[in-house]
């Protein structure tokens, strides 16, 4: 019987929690953005939040106050377009912009 992947959202909790305890549950964050809907004298609209294309998770790392993006997907999935092109435009502004997978990725990369 071969074992479940675990949800986005599962992953996404871990990886907070993990930064959390490295830097402080002040300087780490969920970053929530997507669209709503609303009603309002029986019509519905939709509100947009947060940026297309943000990452997951945020955060400032110190010592040293870069800027931290994380974007969390499950295994075998990739980045979509504008997630490849925020992420690309935090590294370039000299912040940290990674796509990991695991907990064990962002150890990886030094977090």
């Amino acid at each position: 019987m071969a074992l479940k992947k675990p949800l986005e959202k599962d992953i996404q909790r871990a990886c907070l929690e993990y930064l959390q305890i490295m830097y402080g549950a002040d300087r780490v964050w969920r970053n929530a953005s997507g669209a709503m809907p609303c009603v309002r004298h029986g019509v519905t609209r939709f509100f947009k939040f947060g940026r297309k294309g943000a990452a997951d998770i945020s955060g400032i790392v110190p010592p040293t106050g870069r800027r931290l993006e994380v974007e969390v997907k499950r295994e075998g999935q990739q980045l979509r377009p504008e997630q490849e092109i925020f992420l690309g435009m935090i590294r370039e502004a000299g912040g940290i912009g990674i796509c990991v997978h695991s907990v064990d990725e962002l150890i990886a990369h030094g977090l």
